[in-house]
């Protein structure tokens, strides 16, 4: 699969050169149509660049648990004295690293885990007049899988792994035992961004240009609660920004148009050409 270019965007597309975005006022058209179904419809067939946010409720259909909800994912790893959170921290890994390990196998990694219907959409989505780039908070690497040729990974990727120096290795290059993950006999630790860490520069960089290119923004899955994911919203420059997800999110107001509906029965209405 080829990812996004990043090269490109350290100078012209760069968070820093894009702070003076942030301010700009945008002209904000609330969706005012009885069938929403057939307004996203609408809009997604005339986009020619589309972008698309996508988090932990887009993988739910193919069975990885969300974070946040009852039984989710933070529930699951909590213990008595530390909450989900804190147990994929930087500093828990440093200080529990076999507990760490331990949760990460059971409840983040899912390396034969298959694309869910939402999935295989975005990537049907591409076609020689639509350009199509996904920048996703999820690390299964499902949207790859699914076929999507223009994937940015903001949060890093569970099916990769990594020594102290940055040598990077795929799963099907390491051993899993229950409690920790080697090549040849080093540890290493999973390719992903963990609480205080900081996101990849390039990946943060690729999101801001694409933000700046398309034309249309459609936000799938997300709670929109972590940040700086969060705020990547407001540095959109195009026409429409659409969100679709189950509950309510602090952001809503900044949509064009909102649905609160299960994903995959909204996809599946919709006549995409």
């Amino acid at each position: 699969m080829q990812s996004v270019e990043r090269a490109r965007s350290n100078e012209k597309c760069s968070w820093a050169s894009s702070h003076e975005f942030f301010w700009i006022k945008r002209r904000k058209r609330r969706v005012a149509e009885i069938n929403q179904i057939d307004w996203l419809s609408k809009l997604l067939n005339k986009s020619k660049k589309l972008l698309v946010l996508t988090g932990a409720g887009v993988s739910t259909g193919s069975g990885i648990p969300d974070f946040r909800s009852a039984n989710g994912i933070y529930d699951r790893i909590k213990g008595v004295h530390y909450s989900g959170e804190e147990a994929l921290s930087i500093d828990f890994l440093r200080r529990e690293p076999e507990l760490f390990y331990r949760n990460f196998i059971e409840h983040l990694y899912f390396p034969e885990a298959e694309p869910s219907f939402v999935h295989r959409f975005i990537a049907r989505l591409e076609s020689p007049d639509r350009q199509v780039t996904v920048l996703t908070q999820n690390i299964d690497g499902l949207h790859q899988k699914a076929g999507s040729s223009r994937v940015v990974e903001l949060h890093g990727s569970a099916l990769r792994f990594r020594t102290r120096d940055g040598l990077k290795f795929d799963y099907s290059e390491v051993e899993v035992a229950q409690n920790a993950i080697c090549y040849k006999g080093e540890q290493l630790r999973p390719d992903i961004v963990l609480y205080g860490e900081a996101l990849d520069t390039d990946a943060i960089n690729s999101a801001i240009c694409a933000l700046q290119e398309a034309d249309t923004l459609l936000v799938l899955g997300t709670s929109l609660r972590v940040y700086p994911v969060a705020a990547l919203p407001q540095y959109f420059m195009g026409e429409t920004k659409i969100l679709v997800n189950k509950e309510a999110t602090p952001l809503d107001g900044n949509f064009d148009l909102v649905i609160h509906e299960n994903i995959e029965a909204v996809l599946k209405k919709l006549g995409i050409s």
